[in-house]
């Protein structure tokens, strides 16, 4: 998601997605899960 950030405005990504800006937020606040953490190192 970050590349295409960089690439495209977040409100095209977002209705794209179809996801709204703030659940795009939300997103980027939250901790990886564990299961993430575990698998990047």
């Amino acid at each position: 998601m970050m590349a295409l950030r960089r690439l495209y405005p977040l409100a095209m990504l977002c209705r794209v997605l179809e996801v709204s800006r703030s659940g795009y937020y939300a997103w980027r606040k939250r901790r990886p899960s564990k299961r993430a953490r575990r698998v990047r190192g």
